[in-house]
């Protein structure tokens, strides 16, 4: 459908499905009717796999102060969207990996610890929040890596297994 063609069409004479169709009325009325934005979040199913929209349907008030037209603004967010669940994913495994992991920032400040990390020293996640690394001490022993804090604090001490 050319844009000529596509300008000042009934949702019907786009050539969506009935059902569709039938939906985007629906809004577009409740629009009419509440005179305040409306925004959604839909999915389509494509060759390439889902794909997101966000869409707001927003009132356009006349000199009467009612709504003359609705403006709708649609965005594919399919790429946010995906990228926000690769994240999830990543910090879920993160989160769930035996080996204690820190993460820090450019200046080497402690910015987050898994659970893992948290178990194998025995400090708190608040306890090494904008601390650097140094504030262990590594010592390799026979059976293995001993984590400590600075100093001879024995009840820090803990065996990595």
């Amino acid at each position: 459908m050319s844009q000529n063609e596509y300008i000042g069409a009934s949702i019907t004479e786009t050539g969506l499905p009935e059902a569709l169709s039938r939906l985007w009325e629906s809004r577009i009325r409740r629009v009419f009717e509440i005179g305040q934005m409306l925004e959604v979040l839909d999915t389509s199913s494509s060759p390439q796999g889902m794909r997101y929209f966000n869409t707001r349907l927003v009132p356009e008030f006349g000199y009467s102060d009612e709504v003359q037209t609705v403006l709708s603004i649609a965005r594919d967010i399919t790429e946010t969207v995906n990228a926000e669940q690769r994240i999830h994913l990543q910090a879920s495994a993160l989160q769930a990996v035996a080996n204690g992991v820190l993460i820090v920032d450019r200046q080497g400040f402690i910015q987050w610890a898994n659970p893992a990390f948290t178990t194998l020293t025995g400090y708190s996640l608040q306890e090494v929040l904008g601390k650097t690394p140094r504030l262990l001490k590594i010592w390799h022993t026979e059976r293995g890596i001993l984590y400590g804090a600075m100093g001879d604090d024995p009840v820090r001490a803990r065996l990595a297994r």
